[in-house]
């Protein structure tokens, strides 16, 4: 019996964690940090087709100095005046040397290190008068006026100036920013929980996969009698991301099933646990895709295994549910005091085939292996066996709150069948583990989301039914992203070091991304998902950027924006103007996190797993495996979710082209929700679809044009002249673009396709995917809604360029 584990020590972001039971663990705050320099650019080696690696290091370096230059003047500047800023008298101590969990040894967290405020009563008073008197009344008049300008919009901040990162692993900024309080500079950590959090459950999922999970490969004949063949490859086998399955199509599901047959699941408080798992595979060549499902499928399987100190507890266990559910199948091992519940097992492989064909035909993806997916479905009518209950009884085994109940696992059985040239018939089963802990989420009660189902398409008594526009609740995401290079002929993911000019997984194009959601989807949610061996450079690049000023950011386009939101509701599309030679700005110190405030928009952080196989024998680094794990855990939590590429903007229909004649002139005001709203819910424009396709429209960027100026530049010209976007519009759709779905009907985001469950979604709502996804209007949004503009840095096709046919 073969077996290919992968224990890891968990990575250093487990030494920069600290948990908080009186905290959101889903919510870190940012802290402030060295504003950075100009992006550096970096081609990549491998995998063109793939969007969310970062580019290789192109542009001018003085550039880069230059801006430094002025953002080390900025700090100075804002240090010296940073007494003059309103509502903040009390201010943090210098900073301290911490311990290795992150904690300041004396510092101003909430109940860490010693606390001194009886022996310092006399001086802080003092100080505090000597404050009132010399600095807040001569400058009260100041800050009157400033509080005039935006003040429904902008709040400031106490100390604007970004902080240094230090790279000592002294200073963890993911343990300093969970757990509240204030930076050594005075930054109020909480305040920025509304904008940039950092998904901590996923995190832990991870180490508890890298520390617990187990993967091995077990040969099989078939028939019987026929001779065991054992493949000579080395196979490579390795338990992937698993979770809690929080789908509202699964849970539906469920619930139908339920009622045509036992009907116990009492409208979702006893619905029988439901998971989502993958588990990478080598050697996909050799893999029988065309018969795992009709040969092979009543063999995989699935199960939950409860482990006992004792056999008496073990015995007891579900015995008297056992006598009365006749349908729930238990194993037990006595000598490991161990029972076992059996759950209904669902295997796919949604780019298996094509991924293979493309390996045999010699075009790409040579020696790629494929990460398989399992779903598993516990029965029905258990109160042990909902999610709520397994996860509960999990954190009473961590919390040592029972004695007898030593560990939770989850389970899966995958079988494949195996040809290498003409030896066929043999097939192996690929069995994989996880801890309990690997798997729980952010919030595994299923039952909610049974309450909260909608019935019919256009079911406004239902949470996934927004009434408008302005209630729906939008995610955006990318990834998973990743820096790469290439190592002893391998492609693999770039090492960080301290000395490292890495952005991580954060994509080059984030920063023109997030001004477009700026403008036209106010109060969404950006997901950035990342390998987990950058999580952690990925997260202080992204909180860099975010306590960088929009006027080093947006140099051209920021003081427009500003003007703009001055004079619009907080949920209106913004236009995209140029700054002219006459505007001019109060607001220099606005930095990019304010403004993204301002719009209520906040950015998700998700670490993936992502061992060194399955990035080096893997499409895109794995992002398969994040497809269905995409869905299966944040489905519940929004209305709406779109899979994009990061190298890809989304454009609306600009204001200076005239619309079709059945269209109303309010459609060309519409955000991205409202947009949705319509396609979706609207009782009157909705198309009832699953899922839509975008419109990719490509735009090579040249080399000497790859910087954020540029590439802001070159969306304005799209927005600004009619005859270029109309140009655009007919010659540059060379490829299909990437999705969005409604997350009451969506089975899973895979990447260019929306796929749902038929016979489960909501009444009414249908797939809409067209027959080898040829262009239709019900499928497809239009030029007059949304359009996903590709940033490209390869060239498709010349006149297809930024800066080019504005007159055509």
């Amino acid at each position: 019996m073969d077996e290919q584990g992968f224990m890891r020590n968990p990575s250093k972001l487990n030494n920069n964690i600290k948990n908080n039971d009186n905290s959101d663990n889903r919510n870190p705050s940012a802290t402030s940090s060295t504003a950075p320099a100009s992006p550096h650019r970096r081609r990549p080696h491998h995998n063109h087709h793939c969007r969310n690696q970062l580019p290789n290091k192109v542009g001018n370096d003085d550039t880069d100095k230059h801006i430094v230059k002025m953002t080390l003047q900025h700090r100075k500047h804002s240090h010296e005046h940073a007494t003059t800023n309103s509502f903040f008298l009390k201010r943090s101590s210098p900073p301290n040397n911490s311990d290795n969990d992150g904690h300041n040894s004396h510092g101003h967290g909430h109940g860490h290190g010693h606390d001194n405020s009886h022996n310092n009563t006399h001086n802080n008073k003092s100080r505090q008068w000597r404050f009132l008197l010399t600095v807040l009344l001569p400058s009260a008049l100041v800050l009157a006026l400033d509080a005039m300008y935006l003040a429904n919009f902008y709040h400031r901040r106490p100390q604007t100036s970004p902080q240094t990162i230090s790279w000592h692993p002294q200073t963890p900024s993911l343990s300093r920013h969970h757990d509240g309080g204030l930076d050594d500079d005075g930054h109020d950590r909480d305040r920025d929980r509304d904008v940039l959090r950092f998904d901590l459950d996923v995190l832990r999922n991870v180490h508890a996969t890298y520390q617990g999970a187990r993967s091995r490969i077990e040969w099989k004949q078939s028939p019987a009698n026929t001779p065991l063949f054992v493949a000579n490859q080395n196979i490579t086998v390795a338990p992937l991301m698993a979770t809690v399955d929080r789908r509202p199509i699964l849970v539906r599901k469920q619930l139908l099933d339920d009622r045509k047959t036992r009907n116990v699941a009492r409208n979702g408080k006893e619905l029988g646990c439901a998971l989502s798992s993958t588990t990478f595979v080598s050697h996909l060549k050799h893999h029988d895709l065309k018969k795992y499902q009709q040969k092979y499928g009543h063999r995989h399987g699935c199960e939950v295994c409860f482990q006992f100190s004792n056999r008496k507890d073990m015995t007891d266990f579900l015995s008297e549910r056992q006598n009365k559910a006749k349908w729930m199948t238990i194993e037990t091992n006595a000598s490991t005091s161990t029972k076992c519940v059996k759950g209904q097992a669902t295997v796919t492989s949604r780019f298996g085939q094509w991924q293979q064909e493309e390996e045999t035909q010699g075009r790409r993806f040579q020696g790629f292996g494929y990460p398989w997916t399992v779903d598993c479905l516990l029965p029905n009518g258990i109160p042990e066996l909902t999610c709520k209950e397994i996860s509960k009884m999990q954190r009473n085994i961590d919390e040592g709150r029972v004695d007898g109940l030593l560990d939770i696992r989850f389970g899966t059985k995958l079988v494949i069948g195996w040809t290498e040239g003409t030896k066929r018939g043999n097939y192996f089963a690929v069995w994989s583990q996880w801890p309990w802990k690997a798997v729980m989420s952010h919030d595994d009660d299923r039952e909610e989301i049974a309450k909260k189902l909608s019935m019919t398409w256009n079911d406004e008594t239902s949470w996934y039914v927004p009434k408008s526009g302005e209630e729906l609740k939008l995610a955006h995401v990318e990834g998973p992203g990743y820096d790469q290079t290439e190592y002893n002929g391998k492609p693999s993911i770039r090492s960080i070091d301290p000395q490292s000019n890495s952005k991580g997984g954060v994509h080059v194009r984030l920063l023109v991304n997030l001004y477009h959601y700026i403008r036209n989807a106010p109060g969404s949610t950006h997901i950035v998902a990342v390998v987990d061996g950058q999580a952690h450079r990925s997260y202080e690049y992204l909180t860099e950027a975010l306590n960088t000023n929009i006027s080093l950011l947006y140099r051209d386009f920021w003081q427009s924006l500003l003007s703009e939101i001055n004079h619009a509701n907080p949920t209106d599309l913004l236009p995209m103007h140029e700054d002219s030679s006459t505007t001019s700005h109060a607001f220099t110190d606005m930095t990019l996190m304010q403004l993204l405030r301002l719009r209520k928009i906040n950015i998700l952080m998700v670490p993936v797993l992502t061992p060194s196989p399955l990035f080096e024998q893997s499409v895109c680094g794995g992002q398969y495996q994040f497809a269905t794990y995409l869905a299966a855990r944040y489905s519940a939590d929004y209305h709406v979710i779109m899979f994009i590429d990061g190298d890809t903007s989304l454009l609306e229909r600009p204001q200076t082209q005239p619309l079709p004649s059945s269209s109303s002139s309010t459609q060309l005001k519409r955000t991205q929700q409202q947009i949705y709203y319509d396609r979706f819910f609207s009782p009157t424009h909705s198309t009832q679809c699953a899922g839509h396709r975008y419109q990719l429209i490509e735009q090579y960027v040249p080399p000497s044009h790859d910087t954020d100026e540029h590439l802001l530049q070159c969306t304005h010209d799209l927005l600004s002249h009619p005859k270029k976007w109309k140009f655009a519009m007919k010659n540059c759709h060379l490829k299909e673009g990437h999705i969005v779905g409604r997350t009451d009907a969506i089975y899973a985001y895979s990447v260019h396709h929306p796929d749902t469950l038929k016979g489960y979604a909501p009444i009414g709502v249908e797939d809409c995917i067209s027959p080898g996804n040829t262009w239709s209007e019900r499928y497809y949004l239009l030029e007059s809604e949304m359009v996903q503009i590709h940033l490209r840095d390869r060239e498709r096709k010349k006149e297809c360029t930024c800066f080019v046919n504005r007159s055509k």
